[in-house]
């Protein structure tokens, strides 16, 4: 299960709205406020596509400024990968391009 965090800047209008908003998925934890706007989020996802939208739908809400990130950790989906047991959905090139092989 990949886990990341994020820096989160958020309009400061109605910043705690934003935060349920933002923790509607049980996988998104947000952890403070500052008054500058700036929250940590963290996203604890059962693989990288999942994580991958549950980004993409915080950086989609409104009021939501930026989301940087700041760590990622995917270790055991890597050894999944290499152990053969999960198959990437990615290439290393263009979407048209064949995907990924790991030998």
């Amino acid at each position: 299960m990949p886990i990341a965090s994020f820096i989160m800047t958020l309009d400061r209008r109605d910043p705690e709205q934003l935060i349920r908003n933002c923790q509607r998925d049980p996988e998104v934890e947000v952890h403070g406020l500052n008054d500058a706007g700036l929250a940590v989020v963290v996203i604890d996802a059962a693989s990288s596509r999942r994580l991958e939208e549950l980004a993409a739908r915080l950086q989609q809400l409104d009021g939501v400024l930026s989301l940087a990130p700041v760590y990622l950790n995917a270790e055991d989906e890597i050894a999944r990968i290499e152990s053969g047991e999960l198959r990437p959905e990615f290439s290393f090139g263009r979407k048209s391009e064949k995907p990924a092989t790991f030998s």
